[in-house]
């Protein structure tokens, strides 16, 4: 639903693949994460599977950790 492009700093996020809000911010929380790691240099010394990747790890636990937190404080606000 999203990428981070570590060559150009930049987060892309595909809007048309998220269903909703909290989607929106798990997406967000999640390249993010990425954003602050070391993926230039040392990323991809961890070949094989995606999810046993301490990267990928490290992002799935900011979603689980932070998605909840920033949802209690936006769903309230939407769409008034």
């Amino acid at each position: 639903m999203g990428e981070y492009d570590a060559q150009d700093n930049e987060l892309y996020i595909y809007y048309d693949n998220i269903p909703d809000v909290r989607e929106l911010i798990r997406t967000i929380v999640h390249e993010w994460t990425h954003q602050n790691q070391p993926i230039l240099t040392k990323y991809h010394k961890y070949p094989g599977s995606y999810s046993r990747n301490p990267y990928e790890r490290a992002a799935r636990y900011a979603e689980l950790k932070w998605t909840p937190v920033v949802w209690q404080e936006l769903k309230d606000k939407i769409n008034k």
